[in-house]
């Protein structure tokens, strides 16, 4: 809301309910919170119970990922609830995410209907459930929208 001038009644409405939240993701090789290497699943969610706030860690084995060798160490962290060896990190930043709740969920479907108004267009996981999947897939509306052909 802050990048526009003017919003519009639309905009304040259905960007208006939107929160988001700073997270530190880490791209680390240090396994040792998580399972064997051969137990450990695409996805493993670390949870911690501190001062009475649940924490979820979401961690991606990359080598399960397309494209990764079978015998990559890298494992990505987001919101790592957990030490982490400084030696082992390989990337560390601050992502910015949307926040799904009871105000801002009511608006996804009616999101796309912004794009377009004013030379104004929108994208973000936020168009969808949350996932990569639906930020790239609302990206692609918009290039579709600006008349740009994109194929996946």
């Amino acid at each position: 809301m802050s990048l526009l001038d003017s919003p519009s009644d639309a905009e304040r409405r259905l960007l208006g309910s939107w929160r988001y939240r700073d997270g530190r993701i880490v791209v680390h090789t240090d396994a040792s919170t998580f399972p064997p290497r051969n137990l450990t699943q695409a996805y493993t969610f670390l949870y911690t119970h501190r001062n009475g706030v649940l924490n979820t860690s979401v961690n991606g084995a990359l080598w399960h990922e397309p494209q990764m060798p079978a015998d990559s160490r890298y494992i990505s962290s987001q919101h790592p609830n957990f030490a982490i060896r400084d030696d082992a990190v390989e990337f560390e930043t601050v992502l910015r995410t949307p926040i799904f709740d009871a105000a801002s969920c009511p608006t996804i479907g009616q999101l796309p209907s912004l794009n377009g108004r004013g030379h104004t267009w929108y994208c973000g996981s936020h168009f969808g459930h949350g996932l990569h999947e639906d930020a790239v897939a609302s990206a692609a509306a918009v290039a579709r929208g600006l008349g740009v052909a994109f194929r996946a």
